[in-house]
This record gives structure tokens, sequence and C-alpha cells, in this order.
């Protein structure tokens, strides 16, 4: 293939795949004619899939891996392609625009090219920045923060030469650069509060002395100094999360004041100007509230229907960004303020109380009327937070149908393998209960193969349940799962192996969650535990590691034989799989049900359900989602 002949079509294939993901599906198919547009989009996003995985192999890297025969106008149409790939306002791609970032930056220090060496280190900080928020729980969060701070700072690092850079484009994206070191030192404030907060306000004091450095203004004055000042008053009121979290009567006086002094002038800037760069009217609306209660300028209660009013004032059919920080982000902080509140003050909230359930409805419709067109990947990113909180409001049957549900609006493949895997859990356990009772011993409080009988619907109702609810922590990923139009980096694969780590969604007591959190953990570990993720938790020694040993069989045969939505593979027959699960049982899978499945009744059954059965749940969830 030509040298970028390929750019065009790789870029209209990621387009194309992102929409046809995101699409919504009709109102009023019949089954055959839902079963048709799925296996006809799975097919569509497969071949797409299999083309661009193609074009990165045998195009794009043999180029980005020769920078000895790299040229300008090389250098210039790669820029241009990544910029397609990811921009502030879009992204299509982040890891292929980090890629060729990189392969950028290498060539520009090789060939002494300032110009470009700051625009790609300033794209690459950003991405990495980007990343952040989706890596804060793994350890793999440390590098990106590293990386994006090293990006930017490498580029600031040319302000001591800024002005003999000629290039105007140069200057304006090292001084953006120098606004992003504080906004990443911010981004993850959570970990080390005292000493994030030091280096953020040194570099903080170090950006806005230049900014309003009358030599350097007078440069550039078509520059935005001013909303660049204004930019770092909005990162000093993004502290206002430290403060959230923080006990309650244990906020920072010398952190309070200074977000106080920066919504002071937010005020001054929004009388004087009528906007403020980059933030709703309903951000400073929340912003003003929250500032002057720290300030204990007015009280919680005062607070909270404040934050109330702006949530009712916000249209239920907004999308917009405004309309999402009503609709989404600010209920997380109502309730977190409710749970935090001293007892003293929880009989003052009853009225807030009362509205939960009301609130947690309207969610639900919210994320139900997302419009085909709109950014899902930025609205799963406001919507993670409220799912996050809401366990300190709904019981748990509450909260994980909550959590069901919103996974059935995001991704209808994904909900539908959560039914199919309970399903398959169900006929697995019945065989085993009616023959094998004593593998259930210790579940449901049992002691004998007597008691395991008498208690057998219980057993299969928490067992199914777990199985259901094994994939829940996708909910805080579906910006990530199914957007990718190519074969995953190892750094996007690591965010879809966060499922299994949500401890933090599963905030009840009882042997239900015990169940369920095991399932979770365990359900991607091999049957031995040598391999599989996450390695923190030890499925081998689990009270409920038969469950888990049912639930990783289960999903297996679902993920590997669905031939209506899998988009990511060519499915394969029942038989094929059972050869896969016979050839690794004692390894992968569990030696125990890998000999069950050899039973022709169980077999059958299964057989079943992955077909007719399938189809009915695809399309009940159809039903349920768009009727």
């Amino acid at each position: 293939m030509a040298y970028f002949a390929f750019e065009e079509k790789l870029i209209d294939n990621i387009k194309k795949h992102r929409k046809a993901e995101s699409s919504s599906i009709e109102p009023g198919l019949t089954v055959e004619q839902l079963l048709i547009f799925l296996r006809q989009r799975a097919k569509s996003t497969f071949a797409i899939m299999d083309e661009n995985n193609s074009l990165v192999e045998n195009a794009l890297r043999p180029i980005l891996g020769n920078l000895e025969q790299m040229t300008s106008e090389v250098a210039d149409r790669l820029f241009k392609m990544a910029e397609e790939l990811f921009t502030v306002e879009e992204s299509l791609d982040m890891g292929l625009s980090l890629e060729i970032h990189e392969a950028l930056i290498l060539w520009s220090k090789k060939n002494s090219d300032t110009d470009r060496l700051v625009r790609s280190l300033y794209y690459k900080g950003l991405i990495c920045q980007q990343s952040i928020e989706s890596f804060y729980r793994v350890a793999e969060s440390p590098q990106m923060h590293r990386n994006a701070l090293m990006s930017f700072m490498e580029a600031v690092n040319y302000k001591d030469n800024y002005f003999e850079i000629e290039n105007k484009e140069t200057r304006r994206y090292i001084n953006y650069c120098m606004g992003n070191v504080y906004v990443t030192l911010s981004a993850l404030r959570h970990a080390s509060p005292k000493r994030a907060e030091a280096t953020f306000f040194r570099h903080l004091t170090l950006a806005t002395s230049f900014w309003n450095n009358q030599k350097v203004r007078d440069l550039d004055p078509d520059f935005p100094w001013d909303e660049l000042i204004t930019n770092s008053h909005q990162s000093v009121c993004t502290w206002l999360d430290v403060l959230r979290k923080q006990k309650r009567g244990y906020y920072d006086k010398k952190l309070t004041s200074r977000v106080y002094e920066s919504m002071l002038y937010f005020e001054h800037y929004h009388q004087k100007h009528g906007v403020i760069p980059n933030w709703s009217e309903k951000h400073f609306r929340y912003v003003r509230s929250f500032t002057v209660y720290l300030k204990g300028k007015i009280t919680l209660v005062s607070m909270l229907k404040q934050l109330m009013e702006i949530f009712e004032s916000t249209d239920e059919n907004d999308y917009s960004p405004e309309g999402q920080f009503g609709r989404l982000q600010i209920p997380t902080t109502i309730f977190e303020q409710i749970t935090r509140a001293s007892p003293k003050l929880k009989k003052c909230l009853d009225e807030f109380e009362s509205k939960k359930d009301d609130i947690f409805k309207s969610i639900i419709k919210y994320c139900r009327n997302v419009p085909s067109d709109l950014n899902r990947e930025r609205f799963y990113r406001n919507l993670e937070p409220a799912i996050t909180h809401a366990s300190s409001s709904l019981d748990l049957e509450s909260y994980l149908d909550l959590i069901l549900s919103i996974t059935s609006f995001g991704n209808i493949s994904t909900y539908v393998h959560s039914v199919m895997v309970k399903n398959i859990v169900e006929l697995i356990a019945t065989h085993f209960i009616g023959k094998s009772p004593e593998h259930f011993v210790g579940i449901s409080g049992t002691e004998s193969i007597q008691e395991v009988i008498a208690k057998k619907d219980a057993i299969i109702k928490l067992t199914c349940r777990a199985a259901l609810c094994h994939d829940i922590g996708k909910v805080l990923f579906l910006s990530t799962v199914g957007l990718s139009s190519r074969k995953l980096y190892d750094f996007e694969f690591e965010i879809i192996k966060i499922h299994t780590m949500v401890e933090n969604l599963l905030n009840y007591s009882g042997e239900a969650v015990e169940c369920i959190a095991s399932v979770i953990f365990g359900h991607h570990l091999w049957y031995d535990g040598t391999k599989g993720y996450p390695k923190e938790f030890d499925n081998t020694s689990s009270k409920y590691k038969f469950i888990i040993d049912m639930v990783s069989v289960a999903d297996s045969i679902d993920a590997a034989t669905d031939n209506i939505g899998r988009t990511y593979a060519r499915a394969i027959t029942l038989e094929q799989v059972e050869e896969e699960i016979n050839n690794q049982a004692g390894t992968r899978y569990s030696p125990i049900i890998a000999e069950a499945l050899k039973d022709e009744i169980l077999k059958e059954n299964i057989r079943t359900c992955i077909t007719a059965g399938r189809k009915l749940v695809y399309y009940d969830a159809y039903m349920d989602i768009y009727n």
C-alpha cells in the first residue's frame, strides 16, 4: 500500500464503527428483524476491526518504525492524522494518536525540530492526562501520571527560550502545556492531597506570573491571556473535590480560602464578560453554593436546596455538557453530603432522603433516552460518579438493578451476556444439586448434603444473582467497552480488566454481597489460580470457589458462541468450546464442571439456552430498552 493511501480509510472506518456501536435500535421490531439488525451490525463492525487491524499493522506501524526515512512532509501528514484521531473536542482513537505522537517526538528530537516536538508533547500529555481517570485504581496510574507531567514539563522548559521561538503556534502550545501541568497535578490530588496541593500551587503561581508578564503579553497580544488565568482559577475550584471527600469538620481552612477567592474572581469575571470559559452556568452555580457553604456563610440544608434547584431546573432531555452536569453530577454531590452529614443534621435532611428514589429513577430514564448521536464516551464518564455513590442511598437489590439497567442502555450485548451467563449457570447449578449436592455445602449456611437439598432454591437464587452481576464493574467503563475499532493496546486492556476490581461498588454486607464480590473478582482467574486477573484475589481459597468456577465456564461458553451481538471475534460452536474447556481442565477450568458438560441432558439444555434462548434474551432486553 502506498504511503498514506490508508489514512483516510482508517479514519473513515473508525467513524463508521463508532456510529454503528452507539446507534440506537428502532422500536417496534419483530424478533427476526432485531436479530437481522444485530447480526448485520456485528458483521459490519467485525469487518471494520479486521481491516483496521491490517491497516495499523501493515501500513501505519512500518512508517512509524522507520524514522530514518521520515521526511518533514511525512511528519506533517502524520501529525494531521493524529489530530483527526484525537483533539480536545473529539476523541476517535486516543491509543493510535498517542502512538503517532510518540514517534513524532522521537523524530523531532532526532531532527532538532522544536516546533513539531512541542506540539506533539502537548498532545501526548493531554492523552495521558485524560487516561488518568480510568487508571487511578490500578498500578499503571502513576506511570500515566508521570507520562503526562513529563510531556508537559518538557515542553514548558522551552519557555526559557520563549522570545527566541519564532513560531507563534509553538509559543501557544508552550502556554497550553504550562496550564496543563497543574491540571494534571489536580487530576490525581486524591492520593496525597497535602503534597499534591503544595506542588500544584507552586506551578500555578509560576504559570500565572508568566501570563501576567507584560513582555510576554506584548509578544502575542491576541493570545487569550485572561482566559488562561481564568482557567487557573477553575483548577483551584476543582480542589473542591478534595474538600468534599474529606471527613466533615476537617476541611483545610487555607485551601477553602483559596477556593473562595477564586470563586470571587469568577464572579467578577462573569459580571464583566457574561461567560466563564469552559464552564457552564450550572457548574458555576454549583461552585458558588459549595464554596460559600465551606466558608460557613450558609448551612448544609441551604446548600442542598440550592443544588436541588439546579437539578430540578435542568431539562430531563438536555444532554449538553451543562445538562449532564445538572442531571448526573449534581445528584452525586447531594448524596455524598447526605451520607456524610452528622447525626444531628440527619433529621433536617428528610426532605432530600425522600427524593432519592425519584432521582435515581430519573437517572435511569435519562440513560434510556440518550440520543444516538451523543458522545457516549463523555456521557458515561459523567455518569460513573453517580453510580459509584448510589450504594449509599439504595438497598442492595435496587442498587444492582440500577447498575444492570444502565448497562443494558449503554451496551445491550454486555447486558445480554450477563443474563446468558446467569441462565447457563442456573442449568449447571441445577445439574449439580441434583447429582452432586456436596459441592454446595457451606453455601447459605449449609453444613450437610441434606441441608443443601433443603435449601436448593435459596442456593440457586444466590448463585444466579452472582452470575448475573459478574460483569457489573463494566458499568464504570461503558466509555471503553465496545468503542475500539481495532485490537486493544495493553493500557486499554488494563482499563477493561479493572471491572473485576470494584470493591467501591459494593458497600454492603451479607452473604449475597460476599458471593457477588467473589464472583466478580474471581471469574477471570484460572481454576488453579496460576493465571488470569486480578492477581490480588485468591480464588483457590474462596468459600464460593465452586460458584466462581461455574461462572468462569459459563462466561467462556456464552462469549465464544454468541453469533448475534459479538463484534470482536467470530463465534464458534458449543462443541469447539467444550473441547477447549476439556483441554484446559484442571488448569484454566474446573475438571469437575468440564466432566459434567459431557452429560447429554445438560449439554442439550445448554445448547437450547445459547440458540433459541439467546434470541429470546436479546429480544426481551430490546423490548425493555426500546419500547
